[in-house]
């Protein structure tokens, strides 16, 4: 079964990979997610998540835009946002991720 897949009214729990794949722009995976976030924004099916997730897309993103614009290699990165921890969030404060998670969520408790 693919995103493409789920019946219109379906809902389902969109995890952090799902985000991930779509904000970053993933040649492989991206295009699917996009089309999954696209229809939850329409409403076709209902998706929903969790404050945990949203804080593991935001943790992943600052990595990833830690290694793209300070050179970072993915090895060891873990440890090295620890210690480096005043470089590492201050990464692009501009990033969209939140705009559009923003346009997409709706609190429903």
């Amino acid at each position: 079964m693919t995103f493409a897949d789920v019946a219109s009214g379906t809902s389902l729990f969109v995890d952090a990979n799902t985000l991930v794949y779509h904000f970053t722009a993933d040649p492989l995976f991206g295009p699917p997610c996009r089309g999954l976030l696209d229809r939850i924004k329409r409403r076709d099916i209902g998706g929903f998540s969790s404050t945990h997730v949203l804080s593991d897309l935001a943790h992943r993103m600052m990595t990833i835009e830690a290694m793209q614009t300070l050179g970072w290699p993915a090895a060891g990165i873990l440890r090295r946002t620890a210690r480096d921890t005043l470089v590492y969030f201050q990464a692009n404060q501009a990033c969209p991720v939140f705009e559009e998670l923003k346009s997409i969520v709706v609190k429903t408790a």
